[in-house]
């Protein structure tokens, strides 16, 4: 079943955007820009050759909150083991 909740549509499309802009930041450092500019839309960060760990962090981080986005509600199974 497709998403409708129009709020987590915005936010697939914001984690979908921020994505895309670390990736494009990836991609420029590793093809021999010295630094670049990523714009969150809140916030301004320059990155370098030295932050493209961070960067790869990043962008695991965003492909995880984006699949949770597109996970409708209830449909993941739970399991419960007892303490004891």
């Amino acid at each position: 079943m497709p998403i409708t909740d129009p709020v987590r549509l915005a936010e697939i499309a914001i984690v979908q955007a921020q994505i895309a802009e670390v990736r494009l930041a990836i991609s420029r450092i590793v093809n021999g820009a010295q630094n670049y500019s990523i714009d969150s839309g809140q916030t301004r960060q320059s990155v370098t050759r030295s932050s493209l760990g961070e960067l790869r962090n990043m962008l695991v981080y965003l492909r995880g909150e984006l699949r949770e986005l597109q996970t409708e509600p209830g449909s993941g199974a739970i399991y419960v083991r007892p303490g004891f």
